[in-house]
């Protein structure tokens, strides 16, 4: 699951009746490591903006700038972030509109985890139409990433010592994160001690 919210190139591809878009898709990225954190950062512009966020901004069918952000933080979090601005307003007047998700995660065993998320964003505060809209819109794009996921894990499950991994740069973030997780786990396990009496 962090693989994939780190793994901002499928967005157009998986999401893209939902989400994404074929501009989102092929916008350059940059991929930031270090000690503890692994940060994805994306930036399309100009752009038509998703429903999800369209909407409750007024910017439906409006050139846009679109700069997303997804950073692993640990085993139980990664935090998605997103920056909206509308390019039709003169450069000194934009604001950028933010909104954050914050992923929570907890595996159940190797195959299956309960996830949570909260969203938090600088518009249409107090707003409970836009909070259920966004809600729903971000509980569909799960489900999207839900299907990947169970058909990836069914292939996988099936051949297990068939499957060969092909990384490609858009996989360095996902890499990162796995060397960090195995990093983190190994400080975790206690040595092995035998009781010699």
């Amino acid at each position: 699951m962090h693989e994939n919210l780190l793994d901002l190139t499928h967005i157009g591809f998986l999401h893209g009746k939902s989400f994404g878009s074929a501009a989102y898709a092929s916008a350059p990225f940059e991929t930031l490591i270090d000690e503890s954190t692994i940060t994805v950062k994306r930036t399309v512009s100009p752009t038509e903006l998703p429903q999800m966020y369209a909407r409750p901004l007024n910017m439906v069918d409006v050139p846009a700038s679109r700069a997303v952000t997804s950073t692993f933080f640990a085993p139980g979090l990664s935090v998605s972030g997103v920056c909206l601005s509308n390019l039709t307003m003169p450069e000194e007047q934009r604001i950028g509109h933010l909104a954050e998700t914050a992923h929570l995660l907890t595996p159940i065993d190797a195959g299956s985890l309960h996830y949570h998320f909260v969203i938090g964003r600088d518009f249409a505060i107090g707003d409970a139409e836009t909070s259920a809209f966004m809600q729903s819109s971000l509980r569909n794009v799960f489900l999207e990433d839900q299907s990947a996921l169970e058909a990836i894990t069914e292939v996988r499950n099936d051949d297990p010592t068939g499957q060969v991994d092909r990384s490609v740069a858009s996989d360095k973030a996902g890499i990162a994160m796995r060397r960090l997780m195995h990093r983190l786990a190994l400080a975790q396990t206690p040595p092995f001690h035998t009781n010699r009496s």
